[in-house]
């Protein structure tokens, strides 16, 4: 969960490509680090074995679930708590301005055309009223924070008006 955590947005462009080129840089660097990684193992006489490749596995499948709009369900519990904390993420940090610079940069890019401040809103009304988080203390916060969320938005993108 760590690795899968420091390396899902590695290389992310910010909204200039698909969420799925980023994947794809995500798990290309995740690879390389991991075969550095092998490359040192080796070097102090460790073998890198299977428990070297299922980290990596587990750390792409969990990278892979962070892909939006979602094409992949968690399954595993890692899985679950890397969707739940990147969904999260926008709500916990408290700043509105990631989701109305950063975040609308990505969806502009997903959609094909530029979101106005209330297409955005209403977007994210959707989602949070549609959101499904997968493991109780993602719920829990989602609950406690959704809310409280997009009213710092609303008020952020109102005050830019």
């Amino acid at each position: 969960l760590t690795l899968a955590s420091l390396m899902h947005d590695f290389n992310h462009s910010a909204g200039e490509k698909p969420d799925s080129e980023n994947i794809t840089a995500a798990v290309s660097a995740l690879t390389e680090f991991c075969h550095n990684h092998s490359k040192i193992l080796k070097s102090m006489r460790n073998k890198p074995g299977a428990r070297d490749e299922y980290l990596r596995v587990t750390a792409i499948a969990a990278i892979r679930c962070t892909q939006f709009p979602f094409v992949r369900e968690p399954v595993t519990l890692v899985e679950k708590c890397m969707r739940d904390a990147d969904v999260l993420y926008p709500a916990m940090s408290g700043t509105p301005e990631i989701v109305a610079v950063d975040l609308r940069g990505e969806m502009n890019v997903a959609l094909g055309y530029k979101l106005s401040d209330d297409q955005l809103l209403k977007q994210q009304r959707d989602f949070i009223n549609s959101a499904v988080l997968f493991t109780d203390t993602g719920k829990k916060l989602w609950d406690e924070h959704a809310e409280r969320y997009y009213k710092k938005l609303e008020k952020f993108l109102k005050s830019r008006s």
